[in-house]
């Protein structure tokens, strides 16, 4: 902007959304404001703050440039078009980027989603900002820095991959660690690896054994679980919301993809969840706050005057530690709110980490509609507004 005026940011954040906050700049989505807010995208952006570090952390190896007391981190942002404006003056011949609202079409020389730079839906926001949490970490031994598979190899018939972990062994002596790596493939079904290494100064690269196919199976089944997570938060929340989309459902040639029908016609994780969610009743259990709630939600066209709900605390070796029934009526077309409970109340002394709810819910024809919630596997979640 040319001036040396510091405001209050939000990390994660963008640089639109804090000009936004502080009244700088105008809403973009409303009348032809796109055009006024162009200017962002032509600057230079810097984020600073400022934390203390204390003596005891000091102690751990770290690098010079921290010192006792308050220390300053400045993040300075070039602005991406005039970074790149030099490329595309000096080729000679202009990419096709027909998405791009500008004369300058800069955007095929950056790494920066397309649509940020205009699309047929939607506007040109070229922005900037720190988009994950900050943190300083102090490790006095070892940290995990990264974890990645690589292929090894792979033909018509076989692919060989290594999963592999990068451990930073901050020290300056050789250390011996023993590396434990817990593979969940669903609440019944773990598996441990266990292996000792020994970590050289510096960067170390460790080969986790696995196999591929565990890795695909893992993969499907939490597609499949967070895509019926978001079906089911659409459904919860009508008349907000009235219907879903989901990407994709099947595959024009053999692959593994996060389609929900393989090419030869298989039903995969995806395909089950959806059936599940998208079932004209439905039991939507969700932890809101401090609560776990019990959704009921029916697509049918009549009303169900006498249905009972039955819910079962158990725990992983099937023992039941608490039960609890309610009756109610069940609202054609609707979403309730039918059960709430505090977690205390529905755990009791039971561990979290152990058990699940089982849900049950019958009606007069004796119709069942049965769920299962794994009550360590559901995050906080706060619902979207819901409209009277």
């Amino acid at each position: 902007m040319g001036d040396t005026l510091w405001s209050d940011a939000k990390v994660p954040g963008t640089v639109h959304q804090d000009l936004l906050n502080h009244n700088r700049i105008s809403n973009p989505f409303y009348g032809m404001n796109e055009e006024v807010v162009q200017w962002v995208e032509n600057e230079d952006w810097m984020y600073r703050t400022s934390f203390v570090v204390n003596e005891q952390q000091l102690r751990i190896q770290v690098k010079p440039v921290l010192r006792k007391g308050v220390n300053h981190l400045l993040v300075r942002f070039r602005s991406a078009v005039k970074e790149v404006l030099p490329q595309l003056l000096t080729n000679g011949f202009e990419y096709p980027a027909s998405n791009d609202h500008s004369p300058w079409r800069t955007s095929v020389y950056t790494r920066k989603a397309p649509y940020s730079y205009g699309w047929d839906w939607g506007i040109r926001l070229a922005t900037c900002g720190i988009w994950r949490p900050v943190r300083l970490v102090f490790s006095d031994v070892a940290r995990i820095e990264d974890y990645y598979v690589c292929q090894k190899s792979v033909s018509a018939n076989r692919a060989k991959v290594d999963n592999r972990l990068e451990i930073n062994n901050v020290t300056s002596r050789t250390v011996t660690a023993l590396l434990k790596v817990d593979y969940h493939y669903s609440a019944n079904d773990t598996k441990e690896i266990s292996k000792r290494i020994e970590l050289h100064p510096g960067e170390n690269t460790v080969n986790l054994p696995a196999r591929f196919e565990d890795l695909v199976y893992m993969g499907l089944v939490l597609q499949g679980q967070g895509m019926r997570h978001g079906m089911e938060a659409h459904r919860r929340n009508r008349p907000y919301c009235m219907g879903s989309l989901f990407w994709q459902l099947n595959d024009s040639w053999p692959v593994v993809s996060w389609s929900a029908i393989d090419y030869y016609g298989n039903w995969k994780a995806l395909m089950y969840q959806s059936k599940r969610a998208f079932a004209p009743i439905l039991i939507n259990t969700i932890r809101e706050d401090n609560d776990l709630c019990v959704y009921l939600i029916s697509d049918e066209l009549h009303n169900r005057d006498d249905v009972r709900m039955t819910v079962e605390l158990i725990d992983f070796d099937g023992k039941t530690h608490g039960k609890w029934t309610c009756n109610g009526r069940l609202t054609a077309g609707s979403s309730q709110l039918f059960m709430k409970k505090s977690a205390g109340e529905w755990l009791g002394k039971q561990d979290a980490a152990s058990s699940l709810l089982h849900l049950t819910l019958k009606a007069r024809t004796e119709l069942r509609w049965p769920t299962m919630y794994i009550i360590s596997l559901i995050r906080k979640t706060r619902s979207c507004p819901r409209h009277a």
